[in-house]
């Protein structure tokens, strides 16, 4: 191991100079408190009643009560620092703090306690083993201090055992191998401190990486979601221009005319009067025609418009499957042809802008797969008995295995020297209809007994349910 990673185990205090990481210590020595809290009573209350049952002892009772008290109340405070926001900042430092006054108060009471039991002194390596340990797991310690923790133990140790000895005359003073040991342990703890405190700062990249690339993830399918949703209005836009030249063309046209034949009427012989009155009606009545298919469009135009907005309001399934096939049946091949068959439905509520863009997308699918070929689109609706049943099929070549299992999963394909996004429509359509509480799913080829090959998508929407984000 080179030095530099020995350096990183044993001194990794720069690593709280990130706020992110210096704040999941915090939390950590919070937690931590709770836990030492819990195993200090938990400890406590199984070791005084266990020792009534095992080794009664009525002689030493008291002071092991008294012992109890101290410890029990010892990891309350625990708990208490551990709720309360000002000193749960400083929970680490509590946390030392509390583990040398619990280690004093073990060896207080063992030296104590010699007086009647004089093989309580053996007890103590365990006692300051159990403290430091419990220190080491619960606290997210750097190894400097649990070690500096371990050197304060045997501070306590000596000073403690000492002043008993000469004071009241218990026990046999500090012990060299008990010290040896305690320092052994120390160095021990340290390095357990430096594997835990390591493991917990990489624990901690590793997830604000992974975060990361998450988050950059969520922008890459972002933009590439709008590449596509830019893509199908784009398309819809095209649609919308070729359907409304007739009808401004028609509309011109009558205009035009109406005003030439209003000035020729102002100079025409009275005979021809009737006769271009009755074609000033004619060309009112092809004017007021076109106006109407005009504001039929700009109706679906305002249907399609602001895809991205969430609005839930109540909408016709059929009325947004003839929009999308009307769009396209504006500039569609004379090759290929879209039928329609609905069922009667009831209202539905849905984000219509939504649903549109689907059945515009999954239509303009379908007319992709058909190619160059001939061939037949059918958008069928029906009312099945938990919800509304959309289906669009067609008659083009079916798709391969691989391509039916990845249809759904979004991606970047890679063409020559060119990145494009690869399915990110048919995921994002699938987004929009799970967020209705629905489900696309699609065959192909389509079932033999339909005689003919091609892919079958059905849009599931249940009748009621919630709309997701609404």
């Amino acid at each position: 191991m080179s030095l530099r990673r020995w350096q990183a185990y044993l001194f990794p205090g720069a690593a709280e100079s990130d706020d992110g990481f210096r704040r999941q210590i915090q939390r950590l020595g919070a937690t931590g408190l709770q836990v030492a809290g819990g195993v200090t009573i938990g400890t406590t209350l199984f070791l005084t009643v266990g020792r009534f049952f095992v080794q009664p002892e009525p002689e030493t009772l008291r002071l092991r009560l008294i012992e109890a008290a101290v410890m029990f109340a010892l990891g309350s405070l625990n708990f208490l620092f551990a709720s309360w926001p000002k000193t749960a900042r400083r929970a680490r430092a509590i946390a030392v703090c509390s583990s040398l006054v619990g280690a004093a108060t073990l060896i207080l009471f063992s030296l104590l306690i010699t007086a009647v039991a004089p093989s309580y002194e053996d007890f103590i390596p365990s006692l300051v083993t159990l403290v430091l340990l419990v220190s080491v797991a619960a606290y997210p310690l750097r190894p400097g201090q649990s070690f500096a923790m371990g050197v304060a133990m045997c501070v306590i140790y000596t000073t403690e055992t000492s002043f008993i000895h000469r004071t009241l005359y218990l026990g046999s003073g500090p012990v060299r191998t008990n010290l040896l040991f305690i320092m052994m342990l120390s160095v021990l703890a340290a390095g357990l401190s430096g594997l835990l405190y390591r493991q917990r700062y990489l624990s901690y990249v590793s997830y604000e990486r992974s975060l990361q690339a998450a988050e950059e993830l969520r922008e890459a399918q972002t933009r590439a979601m709008i590449a596509e949703q830019s893509i199908t209005i784009a398309q819809i836009a095209a649609a919308l221009s070729h359907e409304m030249n007739n009808p401004l063309g028609a509309l011109k046209s009558s205009v035009d005319t109406l005003l030439l034949l209003t000035a020729r009427q102002a100079t025409a012989p009275p005979e021809d009067h009737c006769r271009l009155v009755r074609l000033q009606s004619d060309l009112r009545k092809a004017a007021q025609e076109s106006i109407d298919r005009l504001s039929r469009i700009v109706t679906r135009m305002q249907r399609f418009s602001n895809l991205d907005q969430a609005e839930v309001q109540a909408a016709d399934l059929n009325q947004l499957v003839e929009d999308a096939v009307a769009l396209h049946r504006a500039n569609l091949p004379e090759r290929v042809t879209i039928e329609t068959q609905f069922a009667i439905l009831p209202r539905l509520e849905c984000r219509p802008s939504q649903l549109s863009s689907v059945f515009h997308g999954i239509i303009a699918h379908a007319l992709r797969a058909i190619g160059e070929a001939s061939g037949l689109v059918r958008a069928t609706s029906i009312l099945v008995s938990n919800g509304i049943d959309v289906i669009i099929d067609h008659d083009g070549p079916p798709l391969r295995q691989e391509q039916l299992t990845s249809l759904f999963d979004p991606g970047f394909q890679v063409t020559g020297d060119r990145i494009a996004s690869g399915n990110w429509g048919m995921f994002g359509f699938r987004r929009m209809v799970r967020e209705h509480g629905g489900e696309i799913t699609v065959q192909s080829p389509l079932p033999e007994n339909e005689k003919r090959q091609g892919t079958r998508f059905r849009i599931h929407l249940p009748l009621r349910t919630a709309v997701s984000g609404a």
